[in-house]
């Protein structure tokens, strides 16, 4: 991503919407357009737009086409709970496939199962190398090499599988760690 023209257009809706079921936003299709409303109404003064980019209202007159929802344009950090943004950031990365993905505190607002499940579908990526950024322990047991920047001349250093499964542990219980790039 970007993505060429295309490309995109290989993508219909319901294809689209199997990859929001596979990030738990199965449900986002039925949903956006009452949230978008919301939102609109509520960022009136503000200019967020709440429409698909295409037509104000429905081409049919009556409920969204999902076509026509995913066409919609918004606020979404006014319409999707954060949690619900970094899994949309995950299917983004399923759907356009890249090489490189770098993750900066990608499942922050995740809980660990959740967060063990996206990891899970980054590994279903052909050719996908990922770097993520974040505080949480548990981000180890989805890397094979960290680097801690809170100390002088870093450099990568493997993480041990015994030492990935007592991070997974450790995490649980809620032990912060430094800042830590992995990958």
């Amino acid at each position: 991503y970007p993505r060429r023209a295309q490309d995109a257009l290989e993508w219909d809706a319901q294809r689209l919407r199997e990859v929001l079921e596979t990030v738990d936003l199965g449900q986002l299709i039925e949903r956006v357009p009452a949230l978008a409303g919301a939102a609109s109404r509520h960022g009136a003064a503000s200019g967020t737009v709440a429409t698909p980019a295409h037509a104000p209202v429905s081409s049919t007159g009556g409920p969204y086409s999902d076509d026509e929802v995913l066409d919609m344009v918004c606020d979404w950090s006014d319409v999707l709970s954060l949690g619900e943004q970094q899994r949309l950031a995950f299917a983004r990365v399923l759907t356009n496939q890249p090489a490189l993905a770098l993750l900066d505190e990608s499942t922050s607002a995740l809980d660990m199962d959740t967060e063990a499940a996206m990891y899970k579908l980054l590994k279903s990526v052909p050719g996908l190398t990922y770097v993520s950024v974040g505080h949480r322990p548990s981000l180890r047991t989805f890397h094979k090499h960290a680097l801690d920047l809170g100390k002088p001349n870093p450099t990568p250093k493997p993480i041990a599988d015994d030492a990935r499964a007592a991070d997974a542990s450790t995490a649980t219980t809620g032990t912060a760690s430094s800042q830590q790039q992995q990958r």
